[in-house]
């Protein structure tokens, strides 16, 4: 059977549990896959859902950025999202938990994930963890109403051919490899996870990397020990003016002012970054820059500027 529904074609069958979508078709950037199909609950993807098609005048489905997937969506069949080279963030719930094989085969931009979370022990933060081993940028939603948002540094696995000996060594560089597999029992340990940085540190990073993981375990530390809080917020205060840098051209006032009230940078970091704001035309974030700038170095003539 075939229907038209939220912006998308598609082909779909009925079963026992509900509604098996096998085909899409869709030339939005941002697609949603529907909660119910004729009354209901749509509960698969087929295989090659929404892998693109070879037919003449297909909707290109490598143009598609984010997916929404419902919270009555169980399982995804194999390959089915194979060859989705544009896709970048999956939006869905950790019902969701059975995957087929490759079904993010050369999902090779995909790095973010929004999920909401009914089930702590679900394995489905553990598949894409464990599947990718890309940097992924993953916000969690809690029925509590918590959050947190965790970064896994990338890591690459690479066989290397030992001629002399006749076999491939086998390497992993990086330091993404112990957050990806942080997890007991498929469930994330956020003990655990935290535990890694100390690791990081030591053996080599992406500073941006781990500058954005530090910011979103503090502003959102759930399950934050105090260790794990004091590790980074010594690196989050040695990076002050890499950290408004990152915020400002990001246009993320809210992290702006979280980081500048909780962390209180310094004359010379908070001068540099209202030269940022007023350049890049940010009348919002220049004005709460300098609003701390009088506050808290009043004394001496100081720059006015423009909004």
């Amino acid at each position: 059977m075939e229907c038209s529904i939220n912006n998308m074609d598609v082909i779909y069958r009925l079963t026992e549990k509900g509604v098996v979508i096998d085909r899409v078709r869709t030339g939005a950037e941002h697609a949603g896959v529907p909660e119910e199909i004729d009354g209901l609950p749509v509960v698969a993807l087929g295989a090659k859902a929404f892998a693109p098609h070879p037919e003449e005048n297909a909707p290109d489905h490598r143009k598609i950025r984010s997916i929404t997937l419902p919270a009555s969506l169980e399982r995804v069949g194999d390959y089915a999202f194979y060859n989705c080279y544009g896709l970048e963030k999956l939006i869905l719930t950790d019902r969701t938990c059975h995957w087929g094989g490759s079904c993010l085969m050369n999902c090779r931009k995909l790095q973010q994930f929004e999920l909401t979370v009914t089930d702590e022990t679900s394995p489905t933060l553990c598949y894409f963890a464990d599947e990718l081993m890309a940097e992924l940028d993953v916000t969690l939603h809690y029925a509590d109403g918590d959050m947190a948002r965790l970064i896994f540094p990338e890591y690459i696995e690479s066989y290397e051919d030992n001629k002399p000996a006749h076999f491939f060594d086998f390497f992993i560089y990086g330091p993404g490899f112990p957050y990806h597999h942080a997890f007991t029992g498929k469930r994330l340990d956020y003990g655990t996870f935290d535990g890694c940085w100390e690791e990081m540190m030591q053996r080599g990073y992406e500073p941006d990397c781990a500058m954005r993981l530090a910011f979103y375990r503090l502003r959102y530390p759930r399950n934050l020990g105090d260790r794990a809080a004091a590790n980074y917020r010594a690196y989050l205060e040695k990076s002050a003016p890499e950290v408004l840098t990152w915020l400002l051209d990001a246009r993320d006032v809210r992290g702006l002012t979280w980081y500048v009230e909780t962390f209180l940078p310094g004359k010379e970091e908070l001068s540099a970054a209202v030269e940022r704001a007023r350049l890049l035309g940010l009348a919002e974030a220049t004005a709460l820059l300098l609003e701390q700038q009088h506050r808290r170095f009043p004394r001496g003539k100081m720059k006015t500027f423009d909004l």
